[in-house]
């Protein structure tokens, strides 16, 4: 005969939405991964278990390219952020970070310098600095307070904005961020990506839709530095001699047990204007 009556309560079904993207270009911060690979910082509340990454030259016949299984820590620019030193501390500045999830915390200098505490911060569309923080300081829920900096780090130092305005999207760069699983044939060729759970179909409203085309800026050779001042030397009438120094995208040029960094390019080679105010009187 039937039973007693029960009540049966369904578990409330999960709805996702869409994630906080960041498809990033970065200088090599990771020597074992092909220098042409960009890299994904990517961020959903509740978090999705698995996130796929897919692909496209078109905006249909999306190709499965990865898949995520964490969160990245990411956040966005409180105030505006403006330039400052490079190859020495920015005691002048102080970056207000909003964070989305997880914790920042201070470190030594020797940490530092180990590369604890990198952030990869977009300074405009697309352009991200390299910069570390050696004091962490929790202003109000979810805010940080980040001084004791370093900036333009990794040869960024041509991303650093003036300012990186409010809004901007910040990412740490540690083992929560995956590099994209595009070929060297992939550079310059704009693409569509659609990002999302794993576990729903494209056409799901949880997928966030973006444009991006993958430049390889982790090939590009680092400027020079340390340009001598020609005129403080004494030359023959009418010769300017001019000098500096390379550096290195190796991994292992951070080294200061090196007499000279190692070159890591095919060859070395320089192109050098003359200008006279804009015009170019020779190269």
């Amino acid at each position: 005969r039937p039973g007693p009556e029960r009540d049966v309560t369904l578990p409330p079904q999960v709805v996702y939405g869409p994630p906080v993207v960041a498809l990033m270009e970065l200088p090599i911060i990771d020597e074992d991964v092909p220098d042409y690979r960009p890299f994904v910082g990517l961020y959903a509340s509740p978090w999705y278990g698995q996130a796929a990454v897919w692909k496209s030259p078109t905006l249909d016949g999306f190709a499965l390219l990865d898949t995520i299984a964490r969160p990245a820590r990411m956040g966005a620019l409180a105030f505006d952020f403006y330039s400052g030193p490079t190859d020495r501390f920015d005691y002048g500045n102080a970056l207000y970070v909003d964070v989305l999830s997880g914790t920042l915390a201070s470190v030594t200098d020797i940490e530092l310098f180990a590369g604890a505490n990198t952030l990869a911060l977009e300074s405009s569309a697309g352009t991200w600095e390299v910069l570390q923080f050696g004091n962490a300081e929790l202003v109000s829920a979810g805010r940080y307070k980040l001084t004791r900096l370093l900036r333009g780090q990794r040869g960024t130092e041509g991303s650093i904005g003036n300012p990186a305005p409010a809004g901007a999207r910040v990412v740490v760069l540690d083992n929560d961020i995956t590099p994209l699983s595009i070929t060297s044939a992939d550079i310059g060729v704009a693409s569509n990506w659609m990002v999302g759970p794993a576990s729903e179909d494209l056409t799901d409203l949880s997928y966030a839709q973006l444009a991006f085309t993958p430049r390889g800026i982790g090939r590009r050779p680092y400027s020079v530095t340390h340009v001598s001042q020609p005129w403080k030397f004494a030359r023959a009438p009418g010769d300017l001699t001019i000098s500096w120094k390379r550096r290195t995208r190796a991994p292992a040029g951070d080294s200061w047990d090196a007499i000279e960094v190692p070159l890591f390019e095919e060859s070395e080679a320089y192109e050098v204007d003359i200008l006279d105010g804009t015009s170019i009187k020779g190269t």
